[in-house]
Parts: C-alpha cells; sequence; structure tokens
C-alpha cells in the first residue's frame, strides 16, 4: 500500500512540476522553464515527448545557455521522431559556439520546401564558410573588457555625452549609488535576471583617473516598472529617448517596448511622455538613436510592413519640431531575420546588430554608410568585433571603441568591451 501511494504522489508531483513547466513556457519565463524540463527529462529520459524535449533545448537556447541547449539537442536529433527544425536550431547553437564545421552538418541535414527558411539554410552556410576564415585572420585590434563597467550580470553600452558614455545594466543595482543598494530587485521571469537601468559613466580626464557611475536621472524613472533603456540623448543632451517596458499585463510573456521623450527645461528633465506618431499599438518600438545632424531618428520595430522578425526604421523630423510617421529603412538593411541595436558614428555611418546578413553566430555588428532608406551593401564588422555570440551597440568616441558582447569566458551575461 505505502508503495502505491508513493507512486501516486510521485506522479501528481510530476503532473504539478509538468503543468508548472508549460505554463512558464508559455509565458516565455525561459529560466523556469528550462529547469522544469531538465528535472521531468531527468526522470523520464526518452519518455518525455520530443517536443518538451524541443521546448527545455529553446529555453535554454532563448537564456544563452548555448553548452546546455548544445547537449539537448544532441540528444534530440538521435531520436526517431525529431522534427526538421531540430538540425537548424542545433546548428544555430553550435555557431554559436563557434563549432562551424559541427554546425555546416546540421544545417545541411535540414530540410524545407519553405522559401524562407530555405533562405536563412543557404545564408547560416555561407556564414559557416566565412566564419572560419574570418576567425583565423590576424587583427591590430584587441578587445579588452572594461573592468570597472562589467558585472556577473548584463551590462552594455547604449550611446555616448560628452565625457562619459550611457549604459544600461542589470548588474548595477546591487551597487549603492546616491543612496541605497537594492537587495532584492525585481526580476525578469524570462531570465531570472534583474530588470535593466540606464547609467551615466563619467570620464573626465583623458587617463580616466577621476570617473564615476551614476544612475541616469533616477527621478525621471522611478516610477515605471520592468525595462528600462536602452536611453539616447542629443548632442546638446537637452532632449532623451528612452525605451521602456510597456506598463501593466504583459501580453502571452511578451512585454511590448515603447519609446518615450524628455526635455530639460531650466536643469530639470519634464516627465516622460509617449512619442506620438512613432508608438503603434500591439508592436514594439525600441532603441532610439539619432542621425549626426539630429533630424533624423532610427529606431527598432516589429511593426507590420517590415522584412522580418525585427526592422530598423527611421522617422524625420518635421518643421514644428514632432517627428514623422516611421518609414522602412528598406532591404539593404533589413532581412527575414531581426535587426536591432542602431548607433551612428563618425562621418554619419550607421552600425547594426543582424541575424540575417552572413555572420559568425548570434548577431553580428555590421557598418552601413548611406541615410534613410538608401544604403550600401552592409559590411561585416568581422573578428574581434564578431564573434559566434551576440555582439551589439557598437560605440565610437574620442579615439575608443566600445561594444557588448556575451563572450564566452566573459566576467558576466553581456560584457562591455573597449578597443
Amino acid at each position: 500500500m505505502s508503495v502505491t501511494l508513493s507512486a501516486s504522489l510521485y506522479g501528481q508531483e510530476q503532473k504539478s512540476v509538468l503543468k508548472t513547466a508549460e505554463e512558464a513556457y508559455a509565458r516565455k519565463e525561459y529560466a523556469v522553464a528550462g529547469a522544469l524540463y531538465s528535472r521531468i527529462a531527468h526522470s523520464k529520459g526518452d519518455k518525455m515527448p520530443i517536443g518538451r524535449w524541443i521546448k527545455m533545448a529553446l529555453s535554454y537556447q532563448q537564456i544563452g545557455d548555448f553548452e546546455k541547449a548544445s547537449e539537448i539537442y544532441q540528444h534530440i536529433v538521435t531520436r526517431p521522431d525529431r522534427p526538421a527544425g531540430a538540425f537548424f536550431n542545433y546548428g544555430e547553437v553550435l555557431r554559436q559556439l563557434e563549432q562551424y564545421t559541427a554546425a555546416r552538418e546540421q544545417y545541411n541535414q535540414f530540410s524545407t520546401a519553405n522559401a524562407d527558411s530555405l533562405q536563412l539554410k543557404n545564408m547560416a552556410l555561407q556564414s559557416c564558410d566565412s566564419a572560419a576564415v574570418w576567425a583565423q585572420q590576424p587583427s591590430a585590434v584587441q578587445l579588452k573588457p572594461v573592468k570597472e563597467l562589467n558585472t556577473p550580470g548584463s551590462d552594455m553600452v547604449s550611446g555616448v555625452v560628452k565625457n562619459g558614455l550611457v549604459i544600461m545594466s542589470n548588474g548595477y543595482r546591487s551597487l549603492a549609488m546616491k543612496g541605497n543598494p537594492e537587495s532584492h530587485p525585481a526580476t525578469d521571469k524570462r531570465t531570472e535576471q534583474p530588470y535593466y537601468k540606464a547609467y551615466l559613466y563619467r570620464q573626465f580626464t583623458a587617463d580616466n583617473s577621476n570617473r564615476f557611475l551614476e544612475e541616469l536621472s533616477p527621478a525621471l524613472f522611478e516610477k515605471y516598472d520592468y525595462h528600462i533603456g536602452p536611453v539616447c540623448l542629443n548632442r546638446t543632451e537637452d532632449t532623451l529617448y528612452a525605451t521602456i517596458s510597456i506598463q501593466g499585463g504583459a501580453v502571452s510573456g511578451v512585454r511590448l517596448l515603447q519609446l518615450y521623450q524628455s526635455v530639460k527645461q531650466n536643469g530639470q528633465w519634464s516627465s516622460l511622455v509617449l512619442m506620438p506618431g512613432i508608438n503603434i499599438s500591439g508592436y514594439s518600438s525600441s532603441q532610439a538613436v539619432l542621425s549626426t545632424d539630429g533630424n533624423t531618428l532610427y529606431l527598432v520595430s516589429d511593426r507590420p510592413g517590415g522584412y522580418g522578425q525585427t526592422d530598423l526604421w527611421y522617422a524625420e523630423k518635421q518643421a514644428d519640431g514632432s517627428w514623422g510617421q516611421p518609414v522602412n529603412c528598406g532591404n539593404k538593411i533589413n532581412t527575414i531575420a531581426a535587426e536591432i541595436f542602431p548607433t551612428i558614428n563618425e562621418e554619419g555611418a550607421l552600425y547594426f546588430s543582424s541575424k540575417g546578413h552572413p555572420g559568425m553566430g548570434g548577431f553580428d555588428i555590421f557598418r552601413a554608410k548611406g541615410a534613410k532608406a538608401s544604403w550600401n551593401t552592409p559590411e561585416n564588422m568581422k573578428a574581434p568585433f564578431n564573434s559566434g555570440a551576440d555582439d551589439i551597440g557598437l560605440i565610437l568616441q574620442d579615439g575608443r571603441g566600445y561594444l557588448s558582447s556575451n563572450k564566452q569566458n566573459g566576467p558576466g551575461k553581456d560584457d562591455i568591451y573597449s578597443f
């Protein structure tokens, strides 16, 4: 009787764990879902349906644990009931781990009649060949992690100000900055990491002997929950554009992003207001950056009329100072995959990250010359700027460059590198 009872309770526990895992996955709480599916797989092995193995692998892929995801896909592709897409996903993970020969083998086993998927497969195969060559080419540039800016969390450069950098981070929240540190900051259930905030890193001298890090205008953002950033300031630093997660309930686990604007008057920032004409209901608008002359605003959006998952768009400043309706930057820049994190640097050059152009893995950084919807073919920045990891947000300032990456063996989840 006791054996029967124990088995019954075990079955109920498994059902409860499974239900919790499925609900977490549906809400895109990948850190939670991955751990729960792993717990079930440990006890059930091949008896766990292939669909749950796929969800487990995708969960670890989404939170950037590519070693764990690789182990899971290695098992999945040996099963007779594997879906064809598992080969492609395994190839993507191996490419992020810079195992290009193994990645090519997986991509070659992926068969599809879907035109977009076939295009992505061919791009991935081309990328494996290019990346293997680029990774071996010598470079005069050396990337160095910026020790004073990196934490065990996620830290990213997002822009520049006079004598300083604009940063978004979830790792600084435990630090004391003009007040008490947060011992238990609210966390994003998708990653089990704290939400991002925006910061300023000031550099007052050429040798950086005098510097400090502070939260960017905490009074301006204190009423907003969830992620804050990136933040962009204009050249005179009296107008800022902030990406903020939509307040209130999330839709299917996804919290859409919106762009806000604030103007400094008499030394004080006005209350943030949603940018009229830029945001569109039901879709994200984020990561604003200004052209060199300040008359064109570039942004990232998944709104209708684009080419892929997220595209780069632009809006033009009107005579009354408002912004016109966003226009797509065109198919020289945008692809059927995702484009993110635009920055404008020397001579008005556009830098952005993409998964849709041939690259080394994850998001690669590209450089393009042009404006608005007219661009030349984007140039992959290659190694060492790019790697199998997600490389984003290349910034140039006074002869130094910065970018952010979740490269292997870095000190945190995402780290800031200088060159």
